[in-house]
């Protein structure tokens, strides 16, 4: 499944990409695109892998232990400390999308579910009570009954 952010319709947050093109050439029988600004997150429970930027939805999807893609912006500045950074590390990496049905597959293949199982019980360490109320609203937007924080 893949949602198509609204700005990504505007050329110049999308980098003059026509990403309805791009992601049309997939084979559909097994790929969901949406494009109409529908809310994605009640489908990513029911999603294989995760084509994703810098957002945080990258995050959220590690608690499912499936393959993500991470569109690697090289002018996208990251604080230190950000988890991001470690989900660039262990997510499947790339520039150019004009080989994402090869870079699909290479996802499946070179994905280690540890790695996520590992991140994501990382977005829950914040301190204070805090993290109640985020593994909630995660596990929500996955459509997840809720694992009281243990990712």
């Amino acid at each position: 499944m893949d949602s198509i952010h609204l700005n990504n319709f505007v050329q110049k947050y999308s980098g003059n990409r026509d990403w309805k093109t791009l992601l049309g050439s997939i084979d559909h029988k097994n790929t969901l695109i949406t494009t109409d600004g529908r809310e994605p997150f009640s489908l990513l429970a029911s999603a294989d892998l995760l084509i994703t930027d810098t957002t945080s939805l990258g995050l959220y999807f590690t608690i499912l232990r499936r393959p993500i893609i991470v569109f690697d912006n090289p002018k996208q500045e990251y604080e230190p400390f950000a988890l991001l950074l470690e989900l660039r590390k262990d997510a499947y990496l790339i520039r150019n999308v004009s080989e994402i049905k090869l870079d699909i597959e290479k996802a499946f293949n070179n994905f280690n579910p540890r790695k996520m199982e590992s991140l994501s019980r990382k977005i829950f360490s914040y301190l204070g009570s805090s993290w109640k109320r985020y593994s909630h609203e995660i596990y929500e937007s996955l459509s997840l009954a809720e694992n009281n924080g243990k990712a």
